[in-house]
């Protein structure tokens, strides 16, 4: 049904998503992973618009984490952030990747951007004050 020529690129694009997420949940990481790329291919058009396409990044950048592929992770998630700069999921799961890296500046940029964008989001005030916390030298 995938390849059927009766579906628009739309559609595809949206089945390629929704594969890759099923494919991630269950832990096919690879197939997450190449569905994941087979929409982001397809282009921002097709996704119906960038902010689509950003998640779809966001989505692929935790399945490279999960998989422990961190240079290609945090190249996604800057990829989200270019598409869609005020995504926060991407800004704390890219602060944790360069928290990891010994990038404590970039990370507690991220973090503190993270937390302005919504000022009521716990999961952004919690590692921002986490990372306050212990004094930056673990972030």
């Amino acid at each position: 049904m995938l390849f059927s020529p009766s579906l628009t690129d739309d559609q595809r694009a949206s089945a390629l998503r929704n594969l890759g997420f099923y494919d991630q949940v269950r832990g096919d990481l690879d197939h997450a992973i190449a569905n994941y790329t087979a929409a982001i291919n397809m282009g921002a058009g097709a996704m119906g618009g960038p902010a689509t396409l950003a998640k779809t990044y966001a989505n692929r950048g935790q399945a490279f984490a999960n998989r422990g592929d961190d240079d290609h992770a945090y190249a996604d998630y800057t990829m989200t952030l270019k598409l869609d700069p005020k995504l926060s999921s991407a800004l704390l799961n890219r602060a944790a990747l360069s928290a990891e890296r010994g990038h404590n500046d970039e990370a507690f940029t991220d973090l503190n951007l993270a937390a302005s964008l919504d000022p009521k989001d716990g999961a952004s005030l919690v590692s921002r004050g986490d990372a306050l916390r212990q004094g930056r030298r673990h972030w």
